[in-house]
């Protein structure tokens, strides 16, 4: 209350006075991490992180099976760490149950459980002849161990009363059950003692026998054992295989570096690749991986640089670089999915449909010291993005660091992609004179929502019926619109007086449009109907795909993590093409669930990766023709089981009951907070 705005019986003025309260509703989530995976580190350090300080937790709060925790630390008020002493060989399970602490404002935990495995046991050692007294030459030994090792090489082996020949391996490729270390003297012997080896392969129990015509023959002349391989888990994870060679073809190391290299501003490129980051991020949004921090952790041994130098490249990336990486690979994935003749009929025959709509991140956590304070969630931007329905493709994306921004802000951006016999489906928030006009001017068309404001106008002559649609009955009119600094120009007014009112409210919507009169009416009435295919897509990829990491909190690490997830979307899309080629776009469009596709992918992808490396899929896939990648695909879609990924179409959605309503929570842009931090001077 402000001062003077009460006053005493003697007429005394009050002194006011202010108090301020935070509001928070948020439950704290938790993360744990331990130092290793599979190990025989004794003891194990776990590192339990959370999304804000905590309070009331203590040692007794941390479940753990398998071990025994002791040394419990507080780094700090979101940071704690135990030591755990395995019993011995075996899974460590450590957990944190729900609601065992709460934040400040008394919201309650949201818990978290990690497993590992720990491994105390020594491998031993067997060495066999391929005979006894032998006349042989030369002869073949075989060296079975007891279980995976690595780092075995030439020169652990010594030799007395011969010389040792050539010593081959294969890409460190291990078999277990019964473990054969496959090193021989000869690549003969080396797949004579592959026969019958039993191999575990994620949840799969797979036996190879002897040379099997693998599916896809590799063009380089691989050694035959991965291409074995390579062809079992063609049989048993198709969408996986195919996944998995689409990313290496498009997303390739190469690639990316070169893109970067040309598209970067001011990063620059270093010990710790672009390529690599996105490597890392993909691994996250295809839900391989639960968070960048797993990934680098599952990855260290072979990234050069510690988790700090990884944060930093992620939160600089720019803009440009994001828009890119989700061009180009669009430009050649668009190129496979022409081949794979899975393309769906095209809306408007003789034109480019092309779908505009805006994506807006979901609040992050309060990581950064700037928003620990605030009440405000923290919003790290949005996009828009332009999606081709024939395709299935998003082809292009327009970031925005600025979570408050409006997307028209964005338009500018959008109009140089806008070529001759472009038609561009948007909604009335795209629906300006500027952008109207500037479509037009570059030899594009438009179907576009009508807003109520935004425009200034005459409607010439009577209204017409011109037929009805599903949802209404549509009529026409021309308008002349009446630009501020340019002569007055004629559209098409189709209005559509519904059946049913939309959410919100609307009983009549109006669609401007500068095609020809050839075209009907009610099939652009239809078309624009048919805009929600963008909405369903990003349902798709909010539902299959973790393009939207709470815990990335800087504007452009969010928005790469985003246009990773458009990237890896793509992706499936190209597989569903493939699909709908070798099976019909009916059956695919009606039966198949995305969300299924990609949990297969998520299931299977670690296990595939341990006994096929990155190099393999370089090898074989990195230089394939998009033609050649689309013949690959469809062999492959004939193996898939199409049963296993059903859709299950959930009723008619019923009106929910109504609510009371709720408090409205404020919300802070996330990069305008950063814009304060540089802009304060350095305290001295």
């Amino acid at each position: 209350m402000s001062n003077g705005a009460a006053e005493d019986a003697a007429g005394n003025l009050l002194v006011g006075d202010l108090v301020t309260v935070g509001y928070d509703e948020t439950a704290p989530t938790l993360e744990i991490t331990p130092d290793s995976g599979v190990t025989n580190d004794d003891p194990i350090t776990f590192t339990f992180e959370f999304s804000e300080e905590i309070f009331e937790f203590i040692e007794g709060d941390i479940s753990i099976t398998g071990g025994v925790g002791s040394n419990f630390t507080m780094a700090d008020g979101d940071t704690y760490t135990i030591d755990v002493t395995p019993a011995g060989d075996g899974d460590i399970t450590v957990s944190v149950a729900n609601e065992a602490a709460e934040d400040s404002a008394g919201n309650l935990l949201v818990g978290d459980m990690v497993t590992i495995e720990y491994d105390g046991t020594a491998p031993t050692l067997e060495i066999t002849p391929d005979g006894g007294e032998s006349n042989d030459d030369p002869i073949v030994f075989t060296f079975f161990f007891s279980e995976d090792v690595i780092g075995f090489d030439a020169g652990d082996i010594m030799v007395t009363g011969g010389t040792a020949g050539t010593f081959t391996t294969l890409d460190d490729y291990l078999y277990t059950q019964p473990f054969v270390a496959v090193i021989a003297g000869s690549l003969e012997g080396l797949l004579g003692v592959a026969k019958s080896v039993l191999l575990v392969i994620g949840a799969l129990l797979l036996s190879v026998e002897s040379a099997i015509s693998p599916a896809f023959p590799p063009p380089g002349g691989h050694v035959m054992i991965l291409s074995e391989v390579f062809d079992l888990f063609v049989k048993q994870s198709p969408v996986t295989v195919m996944v998995r060679a689409t990313m290496e073809n498009v997303l390739s190391a190469e690639r990316l570096d070169q893109l970067f290299a040309e598209t970067a501003v001011r990063q620059r490129p270093s010990a710790l690749a672009f390529s690599l980051v996105a490597d890392l991020m993909g691994t996250v949004v295809c839900g391989v991986r639960p968070s960048m921090h797993a990934a680098f952790q599952a990855n260290s041994e072979a990234i050069a640089v510690t988790i700090k130098p990884l944060y930093d490249k992620l939160r600089g990336i720019e803009p440009g670089v994001t828009r890119t990486l989700v061009r180009e690979t669009a430009t050649r994935l668009a190129e496979i999915v022409d081949h794979t003749e899975g393309t769906l009929p095209p809306w408007l025959p003789g034109y480019r449909v092309k779908i505009l709509d805006g994506n807006h991140l979901r609040r992050t956590d309060r990581r950064l010291k700037e928003l620990r304070s605030r009440n405000a969630a923290p919003l790290p931007g949005h996009s828009l993005v332009l999606l081709d329905p024939e395709r299935m493709l998003a082809i292009d994306v327009f970031p925005c660091e600025d979570g408050h921004a409006q997307e028209r802000r964005l338009l500018p951006q959008v109009l140089p992609t806008v070529e001759r016999g472009d038609c561009l489906v948007a909604d009335r928030n795209f629906c300006t004179m500027d952008f109207l006009a500037g479509i037009a001017d570059r030899g594009g068309s438009f179907i576009i929502r009508q807003h109520k404001q935004a425009l200034r106008g005459e409607l010439q002559g009577e209204r017409r019926e011109a037929g009805k649609i599903e949802t209404g009955s549509v009529f026409e009119q021309p308008l002349r619109l009446l630009p501020r600094e340019k002569e007055p120009w004629p559209v098409r007014r189709i209005s559509v007086l519904l059946d049913e009112p939309t959410r919100d409210g609307d009983t009549e919507l109006h669609v401007l449009t500068n095609l020809p009169e050839s075209i009907d009416a009610c099939r652009i009435a239809e078309i624009y109907r048919r805009r929600w295919t963008i909405e369903t897509a990003f349902q798709e990829l909010e539902a299959t795909l973790e393009g939207e990491l709470q815990t990335l909190c800087y504007p452009r690490a969010a928005l790469f993590a985003f246009a990773m997830a458009l990237t890896a979307y793509n992706v499936l899309s190209t597989v569903k093409a493939a699909l709908r080629g070798e099976h019909g776009a009916e059956k695919i469009n009606h039966e198949v669930s995305g969300y299924y596709l990609a949990d297969e992918v998520a299931g299977t992808w670690r296990g595939m990766m341990i006994v096929l490396p990155g190099e393999f899929w370089t090898e074989q896939f990195a230089d394939r023709t998009p033609r050649q990648m689309a013949e690959l695909l469809r062999e492959a879609a004939q193996q898939i089981r199409l049963p296993a990924f059903r859709k299950h179409p959930r009723g008619p959605k019923k009106k929910p009951p109504s609510k009371m309503n709720k408090k409205h929570r404020r919300h802070v842009s996330t990069a305008r907070i950063l814009e304060e931090r540089t802009s304060e001077p350095t305290k001295k």
